[in-house]
């Protein structure tokens, strides 16, 4: 799959926190944030 990143053809373990980019930590929260809000608001 391709995401629109720059860094390294493919990881092997998950990257440290200091080293990600502030898109990947944004998408992360907002991630977790729509499943929090999709578990306790069921969409219509």
């Amino acid at each position: 799959m391709k995401s629109g990143k720059k860094v390294v053809p493919f990881r092997t373990k998950p990257v440290p926190l200091k080293d990600r980019t502030q898109d990947e930590i944004m998408a992360d929260r907002k991630k977790k944030r729509e499943a929090i809000m999709n578990k306790y608001r069921p969409k219509e």
